[in-house]
């Protein structure tokens, strides 16, 4: 075997991808899970919406972003797939400093009003950026895992109406994430 199939094996063993596991009702989302699968999916405006993480040696695509306020009382929740769409959801009233805090927001319910709490849609490539969305974000299981990382899965949907990109539906939203 020559060095260049060497390293390319390795790369390949690395690599660590999300999981795809197809929904039984709609196999075109993925299926709601809780143990840290790093995909995610819903249905925006009547299309399929899906994002799972794509990860090698040197690159990552994919992740999920939570970026916590240094007051502690809000954060950004973001989601994103590999056609640079991000869903977004801002959250404010809560009280928490760190990422492992994030526990006490376990199996909690939150309400999109459209103003503290709201979703958001951000398509990179186009430049179109909506917020406002009213809906709910449930926050359905989040626990800390051996490696002091956290698994965040939940459910979501919202609705975005008359901004610069229209108005934007998004339904049937699930995600199940590690966050380090």
């Amino acid at each position: 075997m020559k060095n260049r199939d060497i390293l390319v094996l390795l790369l390949l063993l690395i690599s660590c991808d999300g999981i795809f596991i197809p929904d039984p009702i709609d196999p075109r989302l993925p299926m709601y899970t809780e143990t840290g699968n790093n995909a995610a999916g819903a249905i925006i405006n009547d299309q399929i919406w899906k994002g799972v993480v794509e990860k090698t040696l040197f690159f990552e695509s994919g992740a999920p972003q939570v970026n916590i306020y240094d007051e502690g009382d809000s954060l950004v929740f973001g989601i994103r797939n590999n056609q640079a769409e991000i869903i977004k959801f801002h959250i404010e009233g809560i009280q928490i400093n760190a990422l492992l805090n994030l526990t006490t927001l376990n199996n909690t319910k939150i309400k999109l009003n459209g103003i503290d709490n709201f979703g958001a849609m951000e398509n990179l490539n186009t430049l179109c950026n909506s917020s406002g969305g009213i809906g709910q974000l449930y926050l359905r299981r989040i626990t800390v895992t051996e490696e002091n990382s956290i698994i965040i899965s939940g459910t979501f949907g919202f609705t975005i109406n008359g901004y610069s990109c229209g108005n934007i539906d998004v339904s049937y939203g699930r995600f199940d994430y590690v966050v380090r």
